[in-house]
């Protein structure tokens, strides 16, 4: 990419490059063959000097697939349980119920019904993956038809 996604300026630095990086994380592997021979492509870190933005300039749409051997299921480990509840006494303490709030990358949607649980009902969430029937997450990326949601909380715990 030779130009800034946001603002498409062309004045990039370069913050961190890494190659044979695995496209994907958390794909579950009938082997450890199989796992060995993950797709994997170069990331370069790239901030644009007008806006700010920081992106991977070499990632490639395409390459992306979630299907059924995407796992990212974390709920049976204490620690991670105790800090999603952290997060969301963190969200609970700072905005009123009423917040509208995005959560893009909402995964299998476990945070998102914690969120509703807790009483706040103006969410969306979006994430392509979501295997759920929750009218309020949206099975696609979030992208710019999704401009006019008027967002006091925007969550992308695990999307970068």
């Amino acid at each position: 990419m030779k130009s800034c996604p946001i603002c498409r300026n062309d004045k990039l630095d370069t913050l961190y490059e890494a190659e044979r990086v695995p496209i994907m994380q958390n794909l579950l592997y009938p082997s450890y063959e199989e796992a060995k021979e993950i797709k994997t492509a170069d990331i370069v870190l790239t901030q644009c000097r007008t806006c700010g933005f920081v992106f991977n300039s070499t990632f490639i749409p395409d390459m992306i697939q979630y299907d059924q051997s995407y796992d990212n299921e974390q709920g049976h480990s204490s620690f991670f349980s105790h800090h999603v509840d952290s997060v969301i006494d963190i969200i609970t303490t700072n905005f009123s119920f009423d917040a509208t709030i995005v959560e893009i990358g909402t995964g299998k949607g476990d945070f998102f019904e914690k969120l509703l649980l807790q009483g706040f009902n103006n969410i969306h969430g979006f994430d392509p993956a979501y295997e759920g029937n929750n009218p309020k997450i949206t099975k696609e990326y979030f992208n710019i038809n999704h401009k006019d949601i008027d967002a006091d909380l925007i969550i992308l715990r695990h999307t970068l």
